[in-house]
């Protein structure tokens, strides 16, 4: 039996040993809506955008619970050692992440833990979010799942939290990329509205300033390049250019960031929200190639 086919049994027997303990408290969980049949997911996931969904994805992926997992029947005991996440890379079409781990399972190994997931492939289900309390350890732990009516979801290293809003968090943005991935001309909706609200904004001689939230939105992104956490600058700016779509610097330096993370979709998508508020600006030259180079290597990365 293989290093990752045993780990994945093991945790296969935590979350079901887990299930069993809490089976008499929680009700069953009717069966949710079915993405391939055109159902919008749960929760929140439809409030983000595309590229709010992937940087909320990255931020939680890179947040999750890291530790020691452990669970003990008749004096033996499964244990599973958790490490940082590494090199996330989060598409349009997918996740892949790598999260090392080591074990003792009666004998000691350790795995690179990589991790790919592609938003069509087996799992077509939303997820669904679980909690459930491990055996012995006296902390309540919250688990994402895909499907209620079985225990075959998120059976990777890690991917548990101690805190529930991260774990809904991270359902939120998964849900909206799978929804995504069934419906590809969603986003170009809502470039269409954009286009819209840009050409009303660049006919005003009067420019507004900007909002209360957007400019408190600019203040801790910058704060966050100056501490070197570009996930929170991403989440910022994002918050900044959805409360003010007309703010031109918000999706520029959006557009920056997204490129240094090598997440080229989205920082072409990011300078082309910039061009169209301001097609005439000094920089727009230099915008435009660097967005033909994005979009090349963000065809190649698919």
């Amino acid at each position: 039996m293989s290093k990752r086919m045993s780990f994945a049994l093991v945790l296969v027997s935590l979350i079901a040993g887990a299930s069993v303990l809490q089976a008499k408290e929680k009700p069953t969980i009717a069966a949710g809506p079915d993405v391939r049949k055109g159902d919008p997911p749960p929760g929140n996931a439809m409030s983000l955008s595309g590229p709010q969904a992937r940087a909320a994805l990255r931020e939680t992926i890179k947040a999750i619970w890291a530790g020691t997992l452990k669970r003990c029947q008749i004096g033996l005991c499964d244990i599973v050692t958790i490490s940082d996440v590494k090199d996330v890379s989060i598409r349009s079409s997918g996740i892949a992440f790598t999260q090392p781990y080591t074990y003792d399972l009666g004998h000691k190994g350790n795995s690179d833990g990589k991790k790919v997931w592609d938003f069509k492939g087996e799992k077509t289900n939303y997820a669904q979010e679980f909690d459930y309390r491990f055996e012995g350890r006296g902390q309540q732990l919250y688990s994402v799942l895909f499907d209620p009516r079985d225990m075959r979801g998120l059976l990777v290293p890690g991917m548990i939290w101690s805190n529930k809003a991260d774990a809904q968090k991270f359902a939120d943005a998964f849900n909206r990329l799978l929804y995504a991935a069934y419906h590809p001309g969603d986003e170009d909706n809502e470039f269409a509205a954009f286009t819209a609200a840009a050409k009303a904004w660049r006919e005003n001689p009067v420019k507004p300033p900007l909002s209360a939230e957007t400019e408190r939105q600019r203040i801790l992104a910058e704060n966050a390049i100056q501490e070197k956490n570009l996930d929170a600058a991403i989440e910022h700016y994002e918050s900044g250019v959805e409360a003010q779509p007309t703010w031109p610097a918000g999706w520029y330096n959006l557009a920056l960031i997204y490129a240094e993370q090598k997440n080229y979709s989205d920082a072409a998508d990011r300078m082309k929200h910039y061009l169209e508020l301001v097609p005439d600006a000094p920089d727009a030259k230099d915008a435009r190639t660097q967005m033909i180079i994005w979009e090349d290597k963000a065809g190649k990365q698919q």
